[in-house]
């Protein structure tokens, strides 16, 4: 999975990139937005709701989702409150045990997903590195079309 940070800049020859901590932060805003399209795709209307509900700690859908998905029997809801030293039924458990198990079921391929997008925001810097250390060119967005 491509990390957007220093060390990439460095690896990929842009360490003498102007401005970098507002390139970086825009590479992570672009691939969560990319990300989240790509996650919504193919997907019914209601079940891309249901996540963005989940998302935004909307506690009602929160709640659904937890009693239809009978939380407190999941081994992985007692997994996740063990690893993240959380008291069962917090809200910060109940939340990420929603998030997560909402990716589980609904994009299994979540973690392809996150790579695929990572590396075509790499292919995009990439074949714009001299424009971007020229800092004349800006990485496209996923609203503009892409380079």
């Amino acid at each position: 999975m491509v990390e957007f940070d220093e060390k990439f800049l460095a690896e990929n020859g842009l360490d003498g990139l102007p401005h970098k901590a507002e390139f970086l932060a825009h590479l992570a805003e672009e691939h969560e937005t990319r990300v989240g399209e790509a996650i919504a795709e193919g997907l019914p209307k209601d079940i891309v709701d249901q996540f963005d509900g989940i998302v935004a700690g909307d506690l009602a859908v929160i709640s659904d989702f937890l009693t239809k998905n009978d939380y407190k029997n999941d081994p992985l809801y007692t997994q996740m409150a063990e690893k993240l030293q959380l008291a069962p039924d917090s809200p910060e458990l109940n939340d990420e045990y929603a998030s997560v198990k909402w990716l589980i079921t609904n994009r299994p391929d979540y973690d392809a997903v996150i790579a695929k997008v990572g590396e075509t925001i790499k292919q995009e810097v990439l074949a714009n590195r001299d424009q971007l250390l020229a800092g004349s060119h800006q990485l496209p967005s996923s609203s503009s079309p892409q380079a």
